[in-house]
C-alpha cells in the first residue's frame, strides 16, 4: 500500500495563479506512476499499480483546500519492481509534486 499526502497552496479558484491545488498534482503523480509501469515491466511480469482511494475535503466548489489524501496498491512479482515500488515510486511521487509547485509526503 502506497499512503501519499499532497501539500499545495490553498486559495479562491478565481487565483489560479496563486494556488497549488493538490487533487491536480495527485493526478499527475499517479499517472507518472502507472505511466513507468506501462513503459518499463515486462507484460509478462506482472506490475499492476491501482489507485484505491483520493481524499479531498474540500466543501465548497470555489476554494482549493491545501493537502489531498490518496492511496495505491502495487502488485509486483519480479523483484525489480518490488525495490522500484519501495524506493522509486516514493521518488517520482516527490518529484512529480515538486515540478508543480507542491509537496508530497509518503
Amino acid at each position: 500500500m502506497f499512503v501519499l499526502t499532497i501539500k499545495g497552496r490553498d486559495s479562491n479558484a478565481t487565483k489560479p495563479n496563486i494556488t497549488v491545488d493538490p487533487t491536480l498534482v495527485a493526478s499527475h503523480v499517479f499517472l507518472a506512476l502507472q505511466s513507468i509501469v506501462s513503459c518499463n515491466a515486462d507484460p509478462v511480469g506482472q506490475l499492476v499499480v491501482s489507485v484505491t482511494s483520493f481524499e479531498n475535503t474540500q466543501r465548497y466548489l470555489t476554494l482549493f483546500h491545501k493537502t489531498c489524501g490518496c492511496a495505491a496498491l502495487f502488485e509486483a512479482w519480479q523483484t525489480r519492481f518490488k525495490t522500484w515500488q519501495k524506493r522509486g515510486s516514493a521518488d517520482t511521487a516527490r518529484e512529480t509534486a515538486a515540478a508543480y509547485s507542491a509537496e508530497a509526503e509518503l
